[in-house]
């Protein structure tokens, strides 16, 4: 099966517009407006139709249910996992997090 496709190029597209109108509106850049607003809305919708069509194409071609399990465990769990470790080694040693357009604190006290 071939794996290029211009699916790809159109998500990265549509995750970029996201970013862009996050930031746009984190920054309080003053030509934020409701073209934006739409645009970033229009841009997740597209993003997870396209993500669910190429999850169900996954799904199709595998053997089994089983077999696309383990497939996605596989590809999801290490990024998760790997991100979960980066927060705690990260909040061990800050008890606030800065953020563009924002503070966010992290309890100490809580247990993850």
């Amino acid at each position: 099966m071939d794996k290029s496709n211009n699916l790809n190029i159109i998500r990265f597209t549509l995750a970029y517009t996201v970013f862009i109108s996050h930031f746009i509106y984190l920054n309080n850049i003053s030509f934020y407006n409701s073209f934006f607003e739409n645009m970033a809305s229009f841009a997740v919708k597209s993003f997870f139709l396209i993500s669910g069509l190429l999850i169900t194409r996954s799904y199709l071609n595998r053997k089994s249910l089983y077999d696309f399990y383990k497939k996605r465990a596989l590809r999801i769990f290490p990024a998760y996992y790997l991100m979960l470790m980066v927060l705690l080694i990260f909040s061990l040693f800050s008890s606030e997090i800065n953020m563009v357009g924002g503070t966010l604190y992290l309890p100490l006290d809580r247990q993850l």
